[in-house]
C-alpha cells in the first residue's frame, strides 16, 4: 500500500466517527487522527531536512 493511499484510508476512519451502529471499534477514530497528525509532523520534519541538504 502507497503512503497516500493509507493517508486517504485514516483521513476517513478520523472523520467519521460512526462506523457501523455502535460507532468506531475502541475509538480508531482518534487513533487515527494520532497517526494522521504524526505523520504530518514527520513529513514536515522530512522536508526541513531535505531543504538543509541532510
Amino acid at each position: 500500500m502507497f503512503l497516500e493511499e493509507a493517508k486517504r484510508i485514516l483521513a476517513l476512519v478520523a472523520n467519521d466517527p460512526d462506523h457501523g451502529t455502535q460507532g468506531a471499534y475502541e475509538e480508531q477514530d482518534v487513533a487515527a487522527r494520532v497517526v494522521l497528525a504524526e505523520l504530518a509532523r514527520l513529513e514536515q520534519e522530512n522536508a526541513l531536512l531535505r531543504a538543509n541538504g541532510k
